[in-house]
């Protein structure tokens, strides 16, 4: 399920993320996408701390 268009090289900037906006959006209507984009951006965060303590 894609609920946000993914730009093409050359669009322009990308403005904020795209996680964000899409629960900013979808907030009232649909509330578990806001925990979704609450734990991708966990997960992420969390797969950055590894790689930097790995010596990358």
């Amino acid at each position: 399920m894609r609920l946000v268009t993914i730009p093409e090289p050359g669009d322009g900037r990308l403005r904020g993320c795209p996680f964000d906006n899409t629960a900013v959006k979808a907030a009232s209507a649909m509330p578990e996408v806001t925990e979704f984009v609450h734990t991708q951006k966990r997960a992420f965060a969390a797969a950055i701390v590894v790689f930097r303590r790995s010596g990358a």
